[in-house]
């Protein structure tokens, strides 16, 4: 089922390289991108549509960048589809989040494949990019309090250096992973937040820098998000495109 996307408009800029590679195909892009500045710390937007009619409209002016946000929910499911319309012939995507939103109801690990496409028919030559993902949900195993620049997890085996981790419930918020040792998380900035034991600690997937468009006219780009077996699991996709 596709889900549709509203805009928000968000003044996000100067992208640069990570240093993490993935399982990529077709266009050549560096799929770990940090963000810096202040916008290391990550923006979460949340404003979604489920009306599969509604479209999407992104501000067209040069360098203008927008943010889409959109709910994937897997109940039993292998994939789910979303269509995004971009509203002109082609625009960058600079920045792609994919990350649990919503506790899974304990540990999740799987690798996700995340395609996107030129075409609804979702072919493998209609394929724009393509990367296999791990997407990862573990838990606190102490409390965290503002200021503190380590967490600690119940497992971090899945987490590596440099990933964005998204730390939610009951509040909310990225942080960039510096180091690594046991289950301690050290953190590349403070927190912000307070949360207790059993809070949720997700990674955030990070792709860009492709360029989308749509052979059919529709200015439209087409994503998949797929398990290789059926998966009961919430993700968010965020997407950061400039015009």
């Amino acid at each position: 089922m596709a889900t549709s996307l509203i805009t928000v408009l968000d003044p996000l800029g100067g992208l640069e390289h990570g240093g993490a590679g993935l399982d990529v195909r077709r266009q050549a892009v560096n799929p770990s991108l940090a963000v810096s500045g202040a916008n290391e710390l990550g923006v979460k937007h949340d404003a979604t549509l489920t009306d599969t009619a509604a479209g999407l409209h992104v501000v067209s002016a040069v360098g203008v960048i927008s943010s889409l946000s959109a709910a994937l929910s897997f109940v039993g499911d292998t994939y789910k589809d979303v269509d995004v319309a971009l509203g002109v012939p082609s625009l960058l995507l600079a920045l792609s989040r994919l990350y649990v939103d919503v506790h899974p109801g304990g540990p999740f690990y799987d690798i996700a494949t995340l395609t996107f496409y030129n075409n609804p028919d979702r072919r493998d030559d209609h394929i724009i990019y393509l990367a296999q993902v791990p997407i990862v949900h573990t838990t606190l195993a102490a409390p965290a309090i503002p200021g503190d620049v380590t967490l600690t997890v119940v497992d971090a085996s899945r987490f590596v250096n440099a990933d964005l981790i998204y730390v939610f419930d009951p509040t909310s918020e990225f942080r960039r992973i510096a180091s690594i040792v046991g289950n301690v998380l050290s953190l590349m900035s403070p927190m912000q937040n307070a949360y207790l034991v059993g809070a949720s600690v997700a990674n955030a997937v990070e792709v860009g820098h492709v360029l989308l468009w749509d052979t059919t006219g529709a200015d439209k780009t087409y994503v998949r998000v797929a398990f290789p077996a059926a998966q009961t699991v919430h993700l968010a996709l965020d997407l950061t495109v400039r015009a």
